[in-house]
């Protein structure tokens, strides 16, 4: 038969690892609650950061193109002063290009009145006219208004289809049109600091986490930290279903991984934080391992102190009751047993 103490013992230890063990369940719930709550609040810090700077840079960016748009028909009248200050060069595809390269365009082309070009630093382009496609189709208003100054998005040329920005205007005597050329890179270095996928690189907190920012209409992937740009969301793994706004975030399977999505609408994309899990919940092991070491000696030491009080005053008061009633028994009838303060 187990004595008290050993009893006392038996059981203290069962209920210190039940409590270890429920403690540990609890402490692992709520370690992956709050890593769930900083990925949220990470995300919608940078989510805000990206959306003011986006405001702020769309602000600069309109006024750079305005900007932009003034310096294009400045080169074109200059190249249009030039030309009609030394007409020889006209003809002379060196001198041109010597003019283009002073002025800094890619491209210098002369239309007659007729709007055919005639000329130009590129001689492929000869023959062609306002009416040989939607390109160069923008311009045909100058036609019939030798006024106006005309400055295309950039888009591609109806020759070679390179992405070009051009600008045309007539010459101050209304003798040929000039139209200069950009090319796509030249004309959009002033946009770089509004594309998503720059952006993105800014604000990356986390390098383990992806961002993407998904066209709310098509579904199309129009900025990222990877190399997916122009696919569809469902080639990484988000169902058209999922494209939404999830402030609170939702699990799903991203490139073969496990991941925790995190998404807000900003204009006209869903940009999405995607953090796999095993990156999410990396530091819960560590912390519940710090945490289990902690509870083991808390619990040990809790367990020696209650043992040490139970045998002082329960078990060892005990003992002289039973040893004072042994006495008794023997005969001792004289002596009194006092059992009120056990």
């Amino acid at each position: 038969m187990q004595s008290l103490k050993e009893l006392i013992q038996k059981e203290s230890k069962k209920i210190t690892l039940f409590i270890i063990f429920f403690l540990m369940i609890i402490v692992t719930f709520f370690n992956c609650i709050t890593a769930k709550k900083e990925a949220n609040y990470t995300a919608q810090t940078t989510f805000y950061h990206i959306e003011q700077i986006l405001n702020e840079n769309q602000k600069d960016l309109n006024k750079q193109k305005k900007e932009y748009r003034q310096t294009c028909i400045d080169n074109a009248q200059a190249v249009a002063y030039s030309l009609q200050e030394n007409p020889d060069a006209l003809y002379n595809i060196d001198e041109l290009k010597k003019i283009a390269q002073y002025v800094e365009v890619d491209e210098i082309h002369i239309f007659n009145k007729q709007g055919v070009i005639i000329s130009g630093t590129h001689p492929e382009y000869y023959g062609y006219s306002f009416d040989s496609g939607k390109q160069l189709s923008f311009f045909k208003p100058l036609l019939s208004n030798q006024n106006l100054q005309l400055t295309q998005k950039i888009m591609e040329n109806t020759a070679s289809h390179i992405k070009m920005q051009y600008s045309a205007l007539w010459s101050e005597n209304k003798e040929f049109i000039v139209q200069v050329g950009m090319n796509h890179e030249n004309a959009s270095k002033a946009t770089k600091k509004n594309q998503l996928s720059y952006l993105f690189k800014l604000f990356r907190v986390n390098n383990e986490a992806q961002y993407y920012a998904i066209n709310s209409k098509n579904h199309k992937i129009v900025g990222t930290t990877h190399h997916h740009i122009g696919d569809v969301a469902s080639s990484i793994g988000l169902k058209d279903t999922q494209i939404k706004e999830a402030k609170n975030g939702f699990f799903t399977e991203i490139d073969g991984q496990l991941s925790y999505c995190v998404s807000k609408k900003i204009k006209n994309n869903y940009i999405y934080c995607i953090i796999p899990v095993r990156v999410l919940f990396k530091e819960v092991p560590k912390n519940c391992l710090e945490m289990i070491v902690c509870l083991i000696i808390i619990s040990i030491l809790f367990r020696l102190l209650i043992i040490k009080y139970i045998r002082v005053y329960v078990i060892d008061s005990i003992n002289q009751i039973n040893h004072q009633l042994s006495k008794i028994s023997k005969g001792q009838l004289d002596d009194e047993v006092s059992i009120n303060n056990s």
